[in-house]
């Protein structure tokens, strides 16, 4: 049985995700949303669903505030809503935009596309016409696939005040 381990910006060791089974419990509830049952499937989805957030690193304000800190969460030089973000605090809209994800999981959202042909076969890696011969590196032709994930729309609404974006910041002096 997977352990949840919870970040609440301290630096926790081997912290593993932002939100508890409990706090996963509390946000379902409260919208009438379906989670899966047992507690192991819960921790499951929660670490999946960590793992995804993870994977979006790039995409946050700042920068980590733990050198040796297990997750990107929290952060220094984080503003949201025009204000300065505490560097040793998690955001609400991060711990919400997990146990969205675990809705979502739950609802069959997958988190990630897989590789698929769009031609309803196999994945072509050569291909002959007449005399010519074209070779596919990869996955071959007509396929679509990723490692970035998907964005979620109830997702990426809880998220959109956490990430960075390219207007320009003004600091006050």
């Amino acid at each position: 049985m997977p352990t949840i381990t919870v970040e609440n910006g301290s630096n926790v060791a081997n912290a593993n995700s932002y939100a508890s089974v409990a706090t996963l419990g509390t946000y379902a509830s409260d919208r009438g949303f379906a989670i899966p049952s047992t507690t192991t499937e819960k921790e499951v989805a929660l670490l999946r669903a960590a793992e995804y957030l993870e994977a979006r690193r790039s995409e946050y304000q700042g920068e980590k505030t733990y050198e040796d800190q297990a997750l990107q969460w929290p952060r220094s030089e984080v503003v949201i809503d025009g204000m300065e973000f505490a560097d040793d605090a998690i955001p609400v809209e991060l711990i919400k935009a997990q146990c969205q994800l675990v809705v979502e999981m739950h609802a069959g959202v997958p988190l990630y596309p897989k590789a698929r042909s769009t031609a309803g076969e196999g994945f072509v890696t050569e291909k002959t016409v007449g005399p010519l011969t074209k070779r596919f590196n990869g996955v071959g032709a007509g396929a679509i696939s990723s490692t970035k994930p998907i964005k979620i729309a109830s997702v990426e609404s809880l998220l959109s005040p956490l990430m960075g974006c390219s207007a320009l910041k003004t600091v006050r002096v």
